[in-house]
């Protein structure tokens, strides 16, 4: 993440991209404007915005197939898009939250609401990945502990064997040692009848 969030805007009329670098730029937002869809997925793959604002009518590839693209991509598919269009139509701002998008704004818009927006979809975003990357840390912590368990319990085991082993050495030591105090009292017997006769 870089200290100034990046913003990739998307609009073929060329007023609106204007006038969205005039509003995000003073707000201390990188941004980039592109005006078409191919434009917009080839800067994507180039330098990955902290979030796209993406008309959805345009001539060349409309907004929809855009999100479409950047959805079905494992690198792109978590970048939030916000859409905007001038048609505020509620079915629009529905088809475009199924595809993916996390908002939608009516053109024309209040440049403090589309701030509040962005810098809220921003945010998230960047918890959501600080949760993911804790997720990750959580999940190497966990197999480690579970290794270090398994390692552990092998421990045990190769030491109850071992006890197990020099019970067993201190049995035959033992029943060695009995063998031998019964072979020397035996053999006594033998010398003391031996002598008695």
């Amino acid at each position: 993440m870089s200290a100034r969030p990046t913003i990739l805007v998307v609009d073929d009329i060329s007023s609106s991209l204007e006038l969205l670098v005039k509003v995000l730029t003073p707000a201390g937002y990188q941004v980039h404007p592109a005006d078409s869809g191919e434009l917009a997925l080839a800067a994507v793959k180039a330098n990955r915005p902290d979030l796209i604002l993406l008309d959805i009518h345009m001539k060349d590839i409309g907004g929809f197939k855009v999100c479409q693209k950047l959805k079905a991509d494992e690198l792109t598919r978590d970048i939030p898009i916000i859409f905007i269009s001038a048609t505020s139509g509620e079915l629009e701002a529905v088809e475009g939250l199924k595809l993916g998008a996390v908002d939608y704004i009516s053109k024309p818009f209040l440049p403090e609401e589309l701030l509040i927006r962005v810098k809220t979809h921003i945010d998230l975003a960047h918890a959501n990945l600080a949760l993911k990357q804790q997720a990750i840390e959580l999940q190497h912590a966990n197999l480690q502990l579970q290794t270090e368990i398994a390692q552990r319990k092998q421990v045990e085991i190769d030491l109850r064997q071992s006890l197990n082993r020099a019970a067993r050495s201190r049995q035959v030591v033992l029943s060695a040692l009995e063998d031998k105090k019964k072979s020397e009292s035996a053999l006594r017997k033998s010398e003391e009848l031996f002598r008695k006769s």
